[in-house]
């Protein structure tokens, strides 16, 4: 089964201004994703660094929107391992992706996900043969051509 990792951006972006159509798609494609996670159709990997930004979101209800996906992870990432995570990231930095961007992606590639998927345009641009970084409607594309069903 695919193991994702979702950032931070991903579980804000409904929550968004969605007045730009892209941004509605995107949208659309993370609900999705969610309900792919929640009806178990893939692996959702949580993370330390995923729940401190959670946590220090201001709005209650995106807290508890949010929450309620994160609690359907299968695995998540605890802060013990927070050197290990640190150590993944030095190379990732030195690329130019923030220091928090790369932590996630570092707790990604320490979970073994096949992917890493984020709405954050400049984190998209990094590249690694260890993770498939993307967004989330080429994800569905993906789920979709490689799912003997299509979308179920």
């Amino acid at each position: 089964m695919l193991k994702i990792y979702l950032d931070t951006c991903c579980y804000n972006r409904p929550f968004d201004n969605l007045d730009q159509h892209i941004l509605g798609y995107e949208a659309v494609a993370i609900e999705y994703i969610e309900n792919l996670v929640k009806a178990e159709k893939i692996n959702l990997v949580h993370s330390f660094v995923l729940q401190y930004e959670i946590d220090n979101n201001p709005s209650y209800y995106k807290r508890r929107k949010i929450n309620s996906v994160v609690r359907c992870a299968t695995e998540f990432v605890s802060e013990g391992f927070s050197k290990t995570i640190a150590e993944i990231s030095i190379p990732i930095i030195a690329t130019g992706v923030k220091k928090t961007d790369a932590a996630h992606v570092a707790a990604a590639l320490f979970s073994h996900c096949n992917f890493f998927i984020t709405t954050d345009k400049r984190l998209l641009k990094y590249k690694t043969d260890d993770i498939i970084i993307t967004d989330p409607i080429k994800f569905l594309i993906y789920w979709r051509d490689n799912n003997e069903y299509g979308y179920e």
